[in-house]
Protein backbone atom coordinates (compact mmCIF):
# COMPACT_ATOMS: atom_id res chain seq x y z
CA UNK A 1 0.00 0.00 0.00
CA UNK A 2 1.67 2.99 -1.09
CA UNK A 3 1.39 6.63 0.42
CA UNK A 4 -1.12 7.56 -1.90
CA UNK A 5 -3.38 4.97 -1.47
CA UNK A 6 -3.14 5.47 2.16
CA UNK A 7 -4.48 9.30 1.90
CA UNK A 8 -7.29 7.99 0.01
CA UNK A 9 -8.61 6.50 3.62
CA UNK A 10 -7.22 9.41 5.92
CA UNK A 11 -10.23 11.69 6.63
CA UNK A 12 -13.00 9.36 5.87
CA UNK A 13 -15.86 9.78 8.18
CA UNK A 14 -15.74 6.85 11.30
CA UNK A 15 -19.53 5.59 11.87
CA UNK A 16 -20.04 2.28 14.08
CA UNK A 17 -20.48 0.06 12.28
CA UNK A 18 -19.70 1.15 8.44
CA UNK A 19 -17.35 -1.08 6.60
CA UNK A 20 -16.59 1.27 3.66
CA UNK A 21 -16.36 2.88 0.87
CA UNK A 22 -17.42 6.25 2.72
CA UNK A 23 -16.93 5.37 6.30
CA UNK A 24 -15.61 3.41 8.48
CA UNK A 25 -15.07 2.38 11.55
CA UNK A 26 -12.17 0.25 12.71
CA UNK A 27 -13.02 -3.67 11.96
CA UNK A 28 -14.82 -2.25 8.87
CA UNK A 29 -11.41 -0.23 7.69
CA UNK A 30 -9.16 -3.28 8.59
CA UNK A 31 -11.71 -5.95 7.08
CA UNK A 32 -11.46 -3.32 3.74
CA UNK A 33 -7.99 -2.36 3.36
CA UNK A 34 -6.58 -5.97 3.98
CA UNK A 35 -8.81 -7.33 1.06
CA UNK A 36 -8.73 -4.56 -1.32
CA UNK A 37 -4.51 -4.15 -0.92
CA UNK A 38 -3.24 -7.13 0.18
CA UNK A 39 -5.39 -9.80 -0.68
CA UNK A 40 -6.46 -11.20 2.53
CA UNK A 41 -9.17 -13.10 3.15
CA UNK A 42 -10.40 -11.36 6.28
CA UNK A 43 -14.09 -11.78 7.17
CA UNK A 44 -15.95 -9.29 8.49
CA UNK A 45 -14.99 -8.89 12.04
CA UNK A 46 -18.08 -9.10 15.00
CA UNK A 47 -17.87 -7.98 17.90
CA UNK A 48 -18.53 -9.95 21.22
CA UNK A 49 -18.72 -13.99 21.67
CA UNK A 50 -18.56 -13.98 18.30
CA UNK A 51 -15.19 -12.56 17.74
CA UNK A 52 -13.48 -14.42 20.24
CA UNK A 53 -15.04 -17.85 18.40
CA UNK A 54 -13.53 -16.16 14.78
CA UNK A 55 -10.40 -15.40 16.69
CA UNK A 56 -9.94 -18.89 18.16
CA UNK A 57 -11.03 -20.87 14.61
CA UNK A 58 -8.67 -18.11 12.41
CA UNK A 59 -5.93 -18.72 15.32
CA UNK A 60 -6.43 -22.80 15.48
CA UNK A 61 -6.50 -23.11 11.51
CA UNK A 62 -3.17 -21.13 10.70
CA UNK A 63 -4.90 -18.00 8.91
CA UNK A 64 -4.22 -15.74 11.73
CA UNK A 65 -0.56 -15.77 14.37
CA UNK A 66 0.49 -13.41 16.35
CA UNK A 67 3.79 -11.73 15.77
CA UNK A 68 6.47 -9.69 17.93
CA UNK A 69 7.48 -7.80 14.75
CA UNK A 70 5.03 -6.34 12.24
CA UNK A 71 5.18 -6.17 8.81
CA UNK A 72 3.31 -3.89 5.85
CA UNK A 73 0.11 -5.06 6.07
CA UNK A 74 -0.31 -6.90 9.30
CA UNK A 75 -3.37 -5.64 11.94
CA UNK A 76 -2.93 -4.21 14.96
CA UNK A 77 -5.01 -4.35 17.91
CA UNK A 78 -4.46 -1.61 19.92
CA UNK A 79 -7.12 -2.11 22.48
CA UNK A 80 -8.82 -5.77 23.00
CA UNK A 81 -11.71 -6.81 25.38
CA UNK A 82 -15.16 -5.60 25.07
CA UNK A 83 -14.18 -2.50 23.32
CA UNK A 84 -11.27 -3.14 21.33
CA UNK A 85 -10.11 -1.27 18.62
CA UNK A 86 -7.72 -2.38 15.74
CA UNK A 87 -6.42 -0.97 12.16
CA UNK A 88 -3.50 -1.75 9.88
CA UNK A 89 0.25 -1.31 10.86
CA UNK A 90 1.78 0.06 7.35
CA UNK A 91 5.81 0.98 7.11
CA UNK A 92 5.23 3.00 2.95
CA UNK A 93 5.07 6.10 5.16
CA UNK A 94 7.73 5.80 8.32
CA UNK A 95 6.17 2.96 10.35
CA UNK A 96 2.34 3.93 11.74
CA UNK A 97 -1.37 2.73 11.61
CA UNK A 98 -4.08 3.78 9.59
CA UNK A 99 -7.28 3.65 12.07
CA UNK A 100 -10.29 4.37 12.22
CA UNK A 101 -10.09 6.60 15.32
CA UNK A 102 -13.65 7.14 16.99
CA UNK A 103 -12.08 10.52 18.99
CA UNK A 104 -11.05 12.22 15.81
CA UNK A 105 -14.37 10.76 14.04
CA UNK A 106 -12.49 9.91 11.11
CA UNK A 107 -10.04 7.49 9.39
CA UNK A 108 -6.29 8.75 10.65
CA UNK A 109 -2.80 7.52 10.12
CA UNK A 110 -0.65 7.79 13.79
CA UNK A 111 2.94 7.15 13.82
CA UNK A 112 4.26 4.21 15.70
CA UNK A 113 5.49 6.24 18.31
CA UNK A 114 2.78 8.53 19.21
CA UNK A 115 0.04 5.91 19.55
CA UNK A 116 1.11 5.33 23.41
CA UNK A 117 0.32 9.23 24.09
CA UNK A 118 -3.41 8.24 22.38
CA UNK A 119 -4.07 5.98 25.54
CA UNK A 120 -2.65 2.59 23.09
CA UNK A 121 0.52 1.26 24.75
CA UNK A 122 0.08 -2.30 24.75
CA UNK A 123 -0.34 -3.55 21.27
CA UNK A 124 -0.34 -6.59 19.27
CA UNK A 125 0.18 -7.58 15.72
CA UNK A 126 -1.69 -10.12 14.17
CA UNK A 127 -0.62 -11.71 10.61
CA UNK A 128 -3.18 -12.91 8.04
CA UNK A 129 -2.01 -15.87 6.00
CA UNK A 130 -5.44 -16.31 4.35
CA UNK A 131 -5.22 -15.46 0.54
CA UNK A 132 -8.49 -13.99 -0.76
CA UNK A 133 -10.39 -16.50 -3.57
CA UNK A 134 -10.51 -13.18 -5.95
CA UNK A 135 -7.16 -12.22 -4.91
CA UNK A 136 -4.07 -12.73 -7.65
CA UNK A 137 -1.55 -15.22 -6.41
Amino acid sequence: MTPAEINTYIGRPYRLGADGPDEFDCRGLVCDVLQRHFGRDVPSLPVGPELAALWSERMGAGAWETVDTPAHGDAVVMRGGSDPHVGVYLDSAGPGVLHAYVAARQVVWTPLDRLRAMGFGRLSYVRCHAVAPSAPV
